[in-house]
């Protein structure tokens, strides 16, 4: 069974979570793909990276340490694509 962290909320987890994830809609030309949880893929769904920290930040109940798994942390995607602008 392989392992990965989740690029969005850092979450440690198995095949069973795991989805590759464009960062970039495919559709706006994004062909490349890191490893992210089924529940981060779900939600970020059409948008960008830095769109979805965007989001995030404006929905600070979904930023909370333990959201959506106990060992995820979103904050530090958030500042991540957020000091990027």
């Amino acid at each position: 069974m392989a392992y990965y962290t989740c690029y969005y909320c850092g979450h440690f987890g198995n095949d069973v979570t795991r989805v590759n994830e464009h960062p970039y809609p495919q559709r706006s030309g994004g062909v490349t793909t890191v490893d992210a949880c089924h529940l981060c893929n779900s939600q970020k769904g059409g948008k960008t990276a830095h769109q979805f920290a965007r989001w995030l930040s404006e929905h600070p109940e979904q930023m909370r340490p333990g959201v959506p798994y106990p060992d995820s942390d979103r904050r530090r995607f958030v500042r991540r694509m957020l000091n990027r602008v």
